[in-house]
């Protein structure tokens, strides 16, 4: 019996469309950065809270340009601002075999494209932009 694995596919802009993102669909700002470092520290971020409940996917990630998206709201007749359309559209590109595997280990390059290995990269992004853990509660008995 032959075992498929599913693979989800998520979508994010390189450094020469981020900015471009940005001015074509504003809102895309409201809960990301705006520099493209602290973009890509989010989007690590935000991979480990999916990979903690995609356990056994295979998980790609895909770059998009603002020209994929539009292409891919036009073909479905639906809104380019939409999350469902830049969704499709990295789908439609994972399967044309766009992406890098996330997480790539650690001494491997970046999945964001650069020539850093990816603990220097994206990781160490994600691990400086992540909150410090909570203290634990003082145990002091009241007086």
């Amino acid at each position: 019996m032959t075992v498929v694995q599913q693979t989800f596919a998520i979508g994010w802009f390189p450094p020469s469309d981020w900015s471009l993102a940005l001015q074509r669909w504003p809102a895309l700002g409201d809960d990301l950065p705006h520099d493209h470092d602290g973009y890509k520290g989010s989007v690590e971020g935000r991979m480990r809270n999916i990979s903690d409940r995609a356990r056994g996917m295979r998980l790609l990630m895909v770059p998009v340009t603002v020209q994929d998206i539009e292409d891919q709201a036009l073909a479905d007749g639906a809104d380019p601002d939409s999350a469902e359309v830049r969704g499709r559209a990295a789908s439609r590109l994972a399967q044309q075999g766009a992406g890098r595997q996330w997480p790539p280990a650690r001494n491997d390059r970046c999945w964001c494209g650069s020539t850093a290995k990816y603990k220097f990269c994206c990781r160490a992004l994600a691990d400086t932009a992540l909150p410090p853990a909570a203290e634990p509660p003082d145990r002091t008995p009241a007086a």
